[in-house]
């Protein structure tokens, strides 16, 4: 019970801790759902503000063959990259994804979050934390005996750096204005990109690009919703140093041509450099 009401001070970042033997986390991811609330200690509720960031950390799965009912258990990792969208408030839980009817009817403080970045086809599994060069955190690698904690913002910092390093899908490049650009290592010197920063984008500009008005739903259908990369008008390579990022006018949405074409030389050709370029290609064709 002393974890239960220590309190830390809070960071801007949190660590929601998941039990799975209570609540089944994976079907919740796999429902597709984005916003949600979780349960969070007493003693933390006045410490959280709409716009801080969360990762949900799974701990060991003891479920049973019934309660897994044929899916496999899941290594302990980080399952998810979250939001804060409200305040914390007292209330039972909205959802039935819960073992036992206790956990479900008990009314505890919950914070309302969305759910960014699903991680559970490509977790990062907590004994591999520290392999990959994330700075260390006792509650996030050990555990606690709670539902939230604060996360320290280095560590939060250096996974949004491992996922950006480990996406292959698509360019994955916080608040008004986001720091971006630091130079440092984790798998080779590289400049660190901040991938909530393109969902900030993506909000505001949508999913069409910004050059040819290409949008790939609109040509492959549901396998192509919200498929498109994302470009830095000031190049990441150009500044050296650590700035203020605005999401709305530092980044724009581009189809993977476009994001290639603007990048043939350096510096990048502007949009409306390369809208121009098009449309005097078109005409002479």
């Amino acid at each position: 019970m002393a974890q239960e009401k220590k309190k830390l001070d809070s960071t801007g970042y949190w660590t929601f801790i998941c039990n799975p033997q209570k609540w089944a986390i994976d079907d919740f991811l796999k429902s597709g759902k984005v916003n949600d609330y979780f349960a969070i200690r007493e003693s933390d509720k006045d410490s959280f503000n709409i716009g801080d960031f969360g990762v949900i950390r799974v701990g060991v799965d003891n479920r049973t063959l019934a309660q897994l009912n044929g899916k496999q258990k899941l290594r302990p990792g980080i399952y998810a990259i979250v939001e804060i969208t409200g305040e914390p408030r007292l209330m039972t839980s909205p959802d039935s994804l819960w073992y036992e009817d206790e956990d479900n009817e008990k009314a505890r403080f919950r914070v309302p979050i969305k759910y960014l970045h699903n991680l559970l086809d490509e977790p990062i599994y907590l004994d591999e934390l520290y392999q990959l060069g994330i700075t260390y955190d006792k509650f996030l690698k050990d555990g606690f005996q709670g539902s939230s904690i604060p996360l320290t913002t280095q560590t939060f910092h250096d996974i949004m750096n491992i996922l950006q390093s480990s996406s292959s899908a698509q360019e994955v490049p916080y608040a008004d204005t986001l720091k971006e650009g630091s130079v440092k290592s984790v798998f080779v010197n590289k400049y660190e990109r901040n991938p909530l920063a393109r969902d900030r984008c993506l909000e505001v500009h949508g999913y069409t690009c910004e050059v040819c008005d290409f949008d790939f739903e609109d040509t492959y259908g549901e396998i192509g919703k919200h498929f498109i990369h994302v470009h830095h008008l000031v190049p990441l390579s150009e500044i050296g140093e650590e700035y203020e990022i605005d999401p709305v006018d530092d980044l724009v949405p581009v189809c993977p041509n476009c994001h290639a074409m603007l990048h043939r030389k350096n510096p990048p050709y502007t949009v409306e450099e390369m809208i121009e370029i098009m449309v005097n290609a078109n005409r002479r064709s």
